[in-house]
């Protein structure tokens, strides 16, 4: 099974700002998830924010792991509600984005960190006792820890007033 994120709006209509949506991520050949972060892209229209006014574009932790997590601290992506509110009247299209590192991508990371750091990186405790840590003039950057991105579909919002008929 494929690596999936979709959307479906929960709550909210055309003459509120606000919407809740439901995002559905299906994930199980990639593994356990260490963290999921979560933004929403403005495909056209009027602007839109997330989780209470955070910009598009900018990443959110929807989940906790006192709320969703198992009994080793991973929490499970599969849903999440995401809130939205466009900051004018009128029509947007709206993505959710999730950047995704599973355990076992990250974990890997971290031994590839601890091994760069073991050969470019000297570490001198101070009088002072604080640490300063030197990197080798010939070290190549250090391993950077590689998100996924995926992308929901397009979701249409629309904010107007009514007319009486």
């Amino acid at each position: 099974m494929a690596i999936t994120l979709q959307a479906k709006r929960l709550r909210g209509d055309q003459f509120t700002a606000d919407d809740l949506l439901e995002s559905k991520f299906t994930y199980a050949e990639a593994g356990t998830m260490y963290e999921t972060i979560t933004t929403i892209e403005v495909v056209s229209g009027v602007a839109v924010t997330h989780g209470g006014g955070a910009e598009a574009g900018s990443y959110l932790h929807y989940k906790s792991v006192e709320d969703d997590g198992d009994e080793n601290g991973y929490i499970d992506y599969a849903t999440q509600n995401v809130q939205v509110t466009q900051a004018e009247k009128g029509d947007s299209v709206i993505k959710i984005v999730i950047k995704y590192i599973s355990v076992t991508e990250h974990n890997a990371w971290e031994e590839d960190s601890k091994a760069w750091s073991d050969s470019y990186e000297t570490i001198t405790v101070l009088e002072d006792g604080t640490q300063q840590v030197d990197v080798a003039d010939n070290a190549p950057p250090p391993p950077a820890r590689a998100y996924t991105t995926i992308k929901s579909g397009e979701i249409a919002l629309k904010w107007a007033d009514d007319t009486f008929v």
